[in-house]
């Protein structure tokens, strides 16, 4: 008996690579998911520039950081984690998962470093940040 061929194809890893920009008057907060790097786990990369008026403009760089992340990048906000009167950026993403749960990376910046001060993952997958912290 003669079994049926089988071809195999070899296909690229398939990623949800993004840039996720946020501006105040003073910096510009560009925060990327690889494009290499799968989806479901990976890095995230935190750079910060002076902002000058035009988001496409890097020139003027501040501080930046290389962080874990478990999911895909979601949403990138400013937020008071810490109730100090100093927002602190809050880098948001989603498992890949079928429960579809959040976890919220809660970054500071002091002059030239950037710190991660914690990561909650809430059970409830449609929790906001107002909730969160």
């Amino acid at each position: 008996m003669k079994l049926p061929a089988v071809l195999f194809l070899a296909l690229p890893m398939t990623s949800l690579a993004g840039e996720f920009t946020l501006q105040t008057n003073d910096y510009l907060y560009v925060v990327e998911q690889s494009e290499s790097e799968a989806r479901s786990i990976g890095s995230i990369v935190v750079r910060v520039y002076e902002y000058e008026g035009d988001a496409s403009s890097r020139t003027f760089f501040v501080a930046g950081g290389v962080f874990s992340r478990d999911g895909s990048i979601v949403d990138v906000t400013l937020y008071d984690v810490t109730l100090d009167g100093v927002d602190e950026l809050v880098v948001v993403t989603e498992s890949v998962g079928t429960g579809g749960y959040k976890h919220f990376m809660a970054i500071s910046r002091d002059a030239e470093t950037l710190e991660l001060l914690e990561v909650r993952s809430p059970d409830d997958p449609k929790v906001t940040i107002d909730e969160v912290f």
